[in-house]
């Protein structure tokens, strides 16, 4: 996983308000793993494929380590259990493991659904079908088509857990195409997942140890970098950053009429991550400069300012924060490393895995770039008050900022990065660059790199190393299929400056209680439509609830719940 063990639950806890239905208390990830886990892993060990890894896995695990997403999977089995085994002789739970299909709205507000086997009616329905894969794109369908064509692997965007690699013969040549945390799921199942080994140096870096079953990976995306590294935490239950710029006056300046435009929203953003940095910065450096470099930040009304202040504070250049580069560090390189450059990824990865060792609280670049995902709160009262143009929110929050947000911040466990690098630099992984092109050619996908002419890989298999976007309109589902071709549901649309309706792929529901919204956009009572499909309506409904910090997801829940009631007694 990429959140550390003690910063995920699925229980409320005492941060969460408001709160309509009682606290249902109970262990966030850790404690449950130091607790109930052994003797629930104990007893349904005819079910759990690896429980004897499950058990030695919650013997080592710490409170800042992070558990493989199996274990979080055996959690998820436990809380299921526990909350059915708590429930009032009053409330029955039914568990059918059949695909719903059809659901249909009937005139006295009750709804008719049906699997390929039964046929049920409910007064309310909640659906939270997570992820689900996408028919595939026109360039994906010629691509597979291509591939069938040429005995060649083709792989779409899937979760990797449901991919099947068994096609992928050792020596061969994959393309993988994408760089996120998919990629580095991948790599590990086409690596140690195959029996190669790490061992690990006096620097803490880490040699690669093959076992002559591993493929040869070309990893590409358009910025051509893999996602930076989570650092290690150093974080206590609960503790975030406060905001000093996106602050509740700061908002109260807009609303629905009076749009907060984007180039506001992230000047102050960096003004925060900035404030974070040279916070510890000065206090690592020039500890008696820091309140009144503190009290001139403060003051700064935009951060193109702020490189003046800098210099008027002796900060060197070479140790001042470079957002820019951060997102973009082909910026940085030289033409030879332009022209080595695997090499020069390996090197970067060296150095992100260093400043993450540094810590979440001490490490002046990661504790900055931590800032972005602490003021996720922050984030999403700008969403949810729509005070974004549609404009904004589609080129802007959408189409740029939710990358840059990936990259800097929703990146691997930094083991992961050590592991790349070590990769790299035996030669499985490599990485042709940014903007290199994909193509087909004698039988082979081919890539071309674009900053060395000249440069390509021909490879057996091509990898989509990426979940399926989140599109319902696209989503290879049939209950939500089914409901979008009856006009049960629909699309939620923005509009962009020309006129033009863009699809958002999200299902449209009332941004406040969840409910489906028909076609004249009204509330359908007590049909719900909670998380993934609901992506680029609300934002990054991907995530885990974190305790102690009055966590949307826990709130949305309780909201939705509290609904469903209120409506029964109209």
């Amino acid at each position: 996983m990429n959140t550390a063990s003690d910063m995920i639950s699925l229980f409320e806890d005492d941060s969460v308000t408001p709160m309509r239905g009682p606290l249902t208390a109970g262990p966030n990830l850790y404690t449950w793993a130091k607790g109930p886990a052994e003797p629930f892993i104990t007893a349904h060990n005819q079910m759990l494929e690896h429980h004897d890894a499950f058990l030695k896995e919650i013997q080592r695990i710490a409170p800042n380590d992070y558990t493989t997403r199996a274990l979080y999977g055996v959690y998820l089995a436990w809380y299921y259990e526990q909350i059915i085994s708590q429930l009032p002789d009053t409330i029955t739970v039914t568990f059918h493991e059949h695909n719903m299909v059809i659901m249909d709205p009937r005139a006295d507000g009750t709804f008719h659904g049906e699997t390929l086997y039964d046929s049920f009616d409910f007064d309310g329905v909640f659906i939270a079908t997570g992820y689900s894969e996408n028919r595939y794109s026109n360039s994906e369908a010629a691509l597979a088509d291509y591939a069938s064509d040429h005995d060649l692997t083709y792989i779409p965007p899937r979760n990797p857990a449901n991919a099947n690699l068994s096609a992928i013969l050792p020596g061969t040549t994959v393309i993988a195409r994408g760089l996120g945390l998919s990629f580095f799921d991948y790599v590990t199942m086409l690596t140690s997942g195959r029996g190669g080994t790490f061992s690990q140096n006096p620097d803490l870096t880490l040699t690669y140890h093959p076992s002559g079953l591993e493929p040869k990976i070309v990893g590409m995306s358009r910025r051509g970098w893999p996602y930076h590294a989570k650092g290690r935490n150093e974080k206590g239950y609960g503790e975030q950053d406060d905001p000093r710029f996106l602050t509740a006056d700061f908002f109260k300046r807009f609303d629905r009429k009076h749009s907060l435009p984007f180039s506001e929203f992230w000047d102050k953003l960096q003004l925060e991550i900035n404030y974070v940095y040279y916070s510890l910065w000065f206090q690592q450096n020039q500890p008696d400069q820091w309140s009144a470099f503190e009290q001139s930040l403060l003051n700064l009304s935009n951060v193109t300012t702020l490189p003046e202040l800098l210099t008027k504070y002796g900060v060197p250049k070479a140790q001042r924060l470079d957002l820019e580069s951060l997102t973009q560090p082909t910026l940085n390189l030289t033409d030879d490393q332009l022209k080595n450059f695997s090499i020069a990824v390996a090197s970067y990865l060296r150095q992100d895995a260093a400043a993450a060792e540094l810590g979440t609280k001490t490490g002046p670049l990661t504790s900055a770039l931590e800032v972005i995902r602490d003021l996720r709160t922050q984030i999403r009262r700008i969403i949810e008050g729509e005070l974004f143009t549609d404009e904004d929110y589609i080129n802007k929050f959408t189409r740029q900022y939710n990358g840059v947000n990936n990259f800097l911040s929703i990146g691997p466990p930094l083991r992961r990065i050590r592991e790349l690098a070590a990769l790299t630099e035996a030669g499985i992984v490599s990485f042709p660059g940014p903007d290199a092109t994909l193509s087909t050619a004698n039988g082979k996908f081919r890539l071309d790199s674009a900053v060395v002419h000249g440069r390509f890989w021909l490879g057996e298999t091509l990898l989509e190393s990426r979940l399926p976007q989140t599109t319902a309109h696209e989503a290879v589902n049939p209950l939500l299929s089914t409901m979008l071709a009856n006009e049960t549901i629909h699309i939620y649309e923005l509009q962009e400056a020309d006129g033009t309706w863009v699809s958002t792929g999200a299902v449209a529901v009332d941004r406040h209680t969840n409910q489906v919204l028909d076609e004249t956009n009204q509330p359908i009572l007590n049909l719900f439509v909670w998380g993934v499909p609901t992506e680029s309506l609300h934002w990054l409904t991907t995530a885990s609830p974190r305790p102690g910090t009055n966590d949307f997801f826990l709130i949305e829940g309780d909201r939705i719940v509290a609904t469903f009631f209120d409506n029964l007694k109209k």
